[in-house]
């Protein structure tokens, strides 16, 4: 009999199960996932708690480990492979897993690019607490073996799995990839991977495979990335594939002296072509036409988004690291011609560099809107952010503080004038609060 009969109630109990919110390590979950018959017989490329995912012969495993860029590296996967039906080969063509979600948790699960049925995620979760016996799992690990049921369960052809924290140590690592990623390597979770970019390489790298193909688009080599370009599977831009953007409108592509002229997306465009070179180790690179096609249609809910109230423009981000926000920077001097004035609504985790997320985006912001998360135990407060922020621009001037990012939003709309941007970014929690308060 099923614990809970609604979501809502399972994810309320998932939240106070487990004693730590992170808890890096493979044994619980694999132990589970064995219960689950979710895993085959370990193979010469498995290590002590993995195995290949247990679902249609000939199914495909793609894992993507990084920094930034995993989510728009899935999306660009999912929507190519989409592009391309299997025919009567199989009922559906791709599923994905990722993390964290928007709006809703079923967000993190989808199957030909739909989140799944709330009453598909409850079943999985029940057989996992079934499962389980005394085993006690964190919120993410039910979350991936929630995905990995489902996969299995739907027999679906393609597998995307984005890395939640790390790589090595993460829950979905327990399934062998037959193709692995790591789109880029920045200091990030400093409490759990420490601050030394090239340890953080070799948690990433973790969820690769001896004989199976590796993808790198990080340019900026570590000495653990230095030996990972090295292996006979290993794909490293500039080397095996290369791109090139041409202009304001379209970039290059080259692989295997195959060369691709293409509009530009929306997403990062590393990770697109992170994504491209996977389907071109799965021969599903398509032509030329459908490649301009998906990049007209490359989109990311949070990921540089954009809407207009009352006129004004509005730019969603989640962008929530040093890194991150040096790209959103980018992404707005590039973008800024016609604006007469540029605000910011920002609200952060209280365990991220807040000076290196300000830093490359003071430049761009006449006016700071700073506001709290009061439901997010770990959020930054507003006025912790606020003396950050007075240091580092030299006074007060232009800055204003609000209890809540809805709040703050609120106070910069009400300042702008129809030749001005709004940009809100910070965290997942930061947009979604802002967006829920426009519905």
């Amino acid at each position: 009999m099923s614990r809970f009969d609604n979501l809502s109630s399972w994810l309320n109990w998932l939240e106070a199960l487990h004693p730590k919110s992170i808890d890096l390590g493979l044994e619980r979950v694999y132990t589970v996932a064995t219960q689950l018959n979710l895993l085959k017989k370990s193979s010469s490329i498995s290590h002590s708690f993995s195995g290949q995912l247990n679902t249609i012969d000939q199914c495909k495993v793609v894992t993507v480990a990084g920094t930034n860029g995993k989510g728009s590296c899935i999306a660009t996967l999912e929507e190519t492979l989409l592009e391309q039906p299997l025919g009567k080969k199989s009922q559906y063509q791709v599923g994905s897993y990722t993390s964290p979600h928007l709006h809703h948790y079923c967000e993190r699960i989808r199957i030909d690019g739909q989140p799944v049925a709330e009453s598909l995620v409850c079943d999985a979760f029940s057989a996992i607490d079934q499962a389980r016996k005394a085993v006690s799992l964190t919120y993410f690990e039910f979350g991936a073996l929630a995905a990995l049921w489902i996969f299995a369960q739907e027999q679906v052809p393609f597998v995307l799995l984005e890395v939640g924290l790390g790589g090595r140590l993460d829950a979905v690592n327990i399934v062998d990839a037959d193709i692995a990623v790591v789109t880029s390597i920045d200091i990030d979770h400093q409490d759990w991977l420490g601050s030394d970019r090239d340890i953080i390489s070799q948690e990433k790298l973790g969820v690769s495979r001896p004989s199976s193909p590796l993808i790198i688009t990080e340019c900026r080599l570590t000495p653990s990335l230095k030996a990972a370009i090295d292996r006979k599977q290993c794909l490293f831009v500039g080397r095996d594939f290369s791109f090139t953007v041409l202009n304001k409108k379209q970039w290059r592509f080259q692989i295997q002296s195959v060369d691709y002229l293409l509009p530009l997306p929306l997403l990062p465009l590393a990770s697109v072509v992170a994504a491209l070179v996977v389907l071109a180790q799965l021969d599903r690179l398509p032509d030329n036409e459908i490649l301009a096609r998906v990049m007209q249609k490359l989109s990311l809910p949070g990921r540089f988004e954009t809407s207009n109230r009352k006129g004004i423009d509005i730019i969603y981000d989640v962008a929530h690291n040093p890194a991150a926000a040096e790209a959103l920077a980018k992404r707005l001097e590039g973008s800024g011609d016609g604006y007469s004035k540029n605000y910011a609504v920002m609200g952060v985790m209280a365990d991220k560099d807040h000076s290196g997320i300000i830093a490359p985006l003071l430049p761009q912001f006449d006016s700071w809107y700073l506001g709290g998360l009061p439901n997010i135990p770990r959020a930054a407060s507003e006025t912790a952010l606020l003396k950050i922020l007075s240091e580092l621009k030299g006074d007060k001037v232009g800055i204003f503080a609000e209890s809540t990012v809805e709040n703050a939003f609120d106070s910069a709309l009400a300042a702008a004038t129809s030749h001005d941007r709004i940009v809100i970014f910070g965290s997942f929690y930061t947009v979604a609060a802002v967006q829920n308060h426009l519905v």
